[in-house]
């Protein structure tokens, strides 16, 4: 599979100073200790402790949002001044 991506993507790649590539430039945003379920009662979820993982997502889940936001303005802010 790996092979055939990269023939059938070969003809679009950019090879500028840069080293481009098709899609362009990437950032990551790495969220972790996501809340998992709407209703903990609906599961038998022993993993996890339902008031951490809801205090986590009042105070961080907020300041996430905000990361992906401003991730988003950047990737715009790149492919206008291009």
């Amino acid at each position: 599979m790996r092979s055939f991506i990269e023939r059938f993507m070969f003809p679009y790649l950019v090879y500028d100073k840069s080293y481009s590539s098709l899609f362009g430039s990437f950032e990551s945003l790495i969220v972790g200790d996501t809340y998992q379920f709407n209703d903990y009662s609906k599961y038998v979820v022993t993993a996890f402790d339902e008031n951490k993982k809801a205090q986590v997502r009042d105070n961080q889940f907020p300041t996430d949002c905000k990361n992906a936001f401003d991730m988003g303005v950047n990737f715009v802010k790149q492919s206008i001044s291009k």
